[in-house]
């Protein structure tokens, strides 16, 4: 973008070289000009390596809890990783991965990508769906990775009828059938072991 001081009458046209005849009579250029970056600006999607957008971590139990986050799609000259509550509060950002979640304590939290232009103007505490995250234009990412920051808890387990011994008969035609139940169970991966004696 460039100034033009001219007498006559205007004769450039698109297309023309800036430094060619400008005007029917004398001008003069600015001594120097102003350098527009036009961006497309693009959050894409995120999601771990190995594709899942909802992890469950172990806090407090002294090993690293890794998040490793890739970004696809995404376009612009820089790129964060935003982390927020379930409300969309912003607790921290970072340019790297993986993310440890260790020592966040128990609790839900958000990854989403960040593409912009300028300076990362993201602040702690902000609404991340209402601030100005950056100085320049800015995109967050289409999804976001949902991390449970949770302790296993086993819970109960009993039979439907609320019985913790079940007598069935082995090797005859009788049903050897159990239907049971957990109560109290945590959320995340959960299975049943079947072991005799403590021995699965």
């Amino acid at each position: 973008l460039w100034g033009l001081s001219y007498q006559g009458d205007l004769t450039v046209e698109e297309g023309d070289d800036a430094t060619g005849q400008l005007a029917t009579s004398c001008f003069s250029l600015s001594d120097n000009f102003v350098t527009v970056i036009r961006e497309d600006i693009a959050g894409g999607t995120v999601a771990t390596v190995t594709g899942e957008t909802e992890v469950f971590t172990c806090p407090g139990d002294g090993n690293p809890d890794l998040v490793n986050v890739v970004s696809t799609g995404a376009n612009g000259s820089n790129f964060a990783y935003v982390i927020t509550d379930d409300n969309n509060v912003i607790l921290m950002t970072s340019d790297e991965s993986p993310l440890d979640f260790e020592g966040a304590g128990e609790g839900v939290c958000r990854i989403w990508g960040l593409s912009y232009a300028g300076d990362l103007t993201a602040m702690e505490g902000e609404d991340a769906a209402t601030t100005m995250l950056a100085s320049g234009c800015f995109s967050l990412s289409e999804n976001f990775i949902t991390v449970v920051r949770v302790v296993p808890e086993g819970g109960n387990i009993a039979t439907l009828d609320n019985e913790t011994e079940v007598e069935v008969c082995a090797g005859t035609d009788e049903s050897g059938l159990v239907e049971w139940e957990i109560t109290g169970g945590s959320d995340g991966a959960y299975t049943n072991l079947i072991a005799q004696d403590g021995i699965i």
